[in-house]
């Protein structure tokens, strides 16, 4: 017994000093870190109005996430001035009254969305203003915050 002890433990004593016990812990620590990583970005955002899907921009952000060696890590972007949205991409065409939809890959702890400009004036938080007093091409801005940092999100329509 005491000498099945006595080879076991010098195998492995062997085995870690070879290295290989070394390789095995630091490839479970890697993959117990790989669970932990937090994204590096916010989660994207779906809007559809009516039946139609909106192509939404993620524009600036701010966000803290754990790199490979676990250590945490602070972005801060600013990629698209909210009225350029329209100079990119041509604004899909939308029923006036319809229902807009938000659906976040992750729910944000909250979420606000906002009118940036339209053609008839109107501007302001959409709580507050009907896509049935909206006609004509708008621009909207969606900023959302979640633990680990904050997303500004933007899209253009064309209400008809």
């Amino acid at each position: 017994m005491k000498v099945a002890l006595l080879v076991m433990t010098a195998v492995l004593n062997l085995f870690y000093w070879s290295g290989e016990g070394e390789k095995i812990a630091s490839i479970k620590k890697k993959e117990q870190l790989d669970q932990s990583v937090i994204r590096q970005k916010p989660p994207k955002l779906a809007v559809t109005i009516g039946e139609i899907p909106i192509k939404v921009f993620l524009s600036g952000y701010g966000w803290s996430y754990k790199d490979s060696n676990g250590d945490w890590m602070t972005v801060e972007t600013h990629a698209i001035e909210p009225t350029s949205v329209k100079n990119i991409e041509k604004a899909p065409v939308v029923e006036v009254g319809e229902k807009m939809e938000f659906t976040f890959e992750i729910a944000p702890q909250s979420f606000e969305a906002f009118l940036l400009e339209s053609e008839i004036g109107l501007k302001g938080e959409l709580s507050e203003i009907s896509t049935g007093e909206l006609k004509g091409r708008a621009s909207f801005q969606v900023i959302a915050e979640w633990e680990q940092g904050r997303g500004s999100y933007l899209f253009y329509v064309d209400f008809q």
